[in-house]
């Protein structure tokens, strides 16, 4: 990366910062070099580079003035393998968080959608449950012991059922609770 810094400054040597520096990167070029010809030192910095080939380069900059000697010593390190890394990055937690909204949001229809149909399908239970009492409690004496096995059958199987319906109302109420 030193090499490619030196090139670039082979290059580019009797070029101008408007034409060195990527236009949206000159505001900072100009204020370190005013700061550095006041002979106060910089922070490091980062801006794009023209190289040789024409595509802009990220190089990372220290520089330090020596008033005295009328020098000022700057190093580049070319951080593009960095810079792009990084952007790589944002890019992909830009995308996570994207598709965490989405998943969020539809665990949150899901959570509906199962509290409703839990709420929905517990009162024609609770019917079935009342008239399955209802015939073994006043109609037990008429029914066949086939028929009061099915009345017993559909008494538990509702019991069951709302019970099952209970257990998903209490997940919707768990889900939708602020965990601590």
């Amino acid at each position: 990366s030193e090499q490619c810094i030196h090139q670039l400054f082979e290059a580019q040597v009797a070029r101008t910062p408007d034409r060195l520096v990527h236009p949206q990167d000159l505001p900072v070029i100009y204020e370190r070099v005013q700061l550095l010809k006041q002979g106060l030192p910089v922070e490091y910095f980062e801006l794009r580079c023209l190289h040789k080939d024409g595509s802009y380069r990220w190089i990372g900059w220290t520089a330090a003035p020596f008033p005295a000697e009328k020098l000022i010593y700057i190093f580049g390190r070319n951080v593009t393998a960095r810079k792009e890394a990084e952007e790589k990055v944002m890019q992909l937690n830009g995308e996570l968080e994207k598709r965490i909204a989405a998943l969020t949001e539809v665990n949150r229809e899901l959570e509906t959608f199962n509290y409703s149909i839990s709420h929905d399908l517990r009162a024609p239970l609770r019917s079935m449950s009342g008239f399955a009492q209802a015939l073994m409690d006043g109609q037990a004496s008429k029914l066949g012991p086939q028929e009061a096995e099915y009345v017993r059958r559909i008494a538990n199987s509702a019991r069951r059922m709302d019970t099952l319906l209970q257990y998903l109302l209490e997940y919707s109420r768990v889900s939708r609770a602020a965990m601590p």
